[in-house]
């Protein structure tokens, strides 16, 4: 027995245009922490072009401890700035999402 599924009539798939996607969307992003003073960020990004967002393929990019890439790496000191930027404003976005939920309960 055939472990393959055949379709009963062959399937005429048309041709397509090639498209250009010149941006790249975020399509997961992650933060995870093991504890105070570490902490993971990564996300995987896909093609976009302003309008559609394609499915794959996927680009990966991380940071595997961002506490130590902002103090104690070779890393260039404004890569250095923009990761305590960034972390800092994720932080106030969950806070005030927090906030904005807790005055829906008023």
């Amino acid at each position: 027995m055939s472990t393959e599924l055949i379709a009963k009539e062959p399937v005429e798939v048309p041709a397509q245009e090639a498209q250009v996607y010149d941006k790249l969307w975020i399509k997961n992003f992650r933060i995870t922490s093991t504890g105070a003073g570490k902490a993971f960020v990564g996300a995987n990004l896909v093609p976009y072009n302003g309008v559609d967002i394609l499915e794959g393929p996927i680009e990966s990019v991380a940071v595997e401890d961002v506490f130590e890439a902002m103090t104690n790496s070779d890393r260039p000191d404004e890569l250095k700035q923009v990761l305590g930027q960034a972390m800092g404003v994720i932080l106030m976005a969950l806070n005030a999402e927090r906030a904005y939920q807790e005055s829906l309960k008023e």
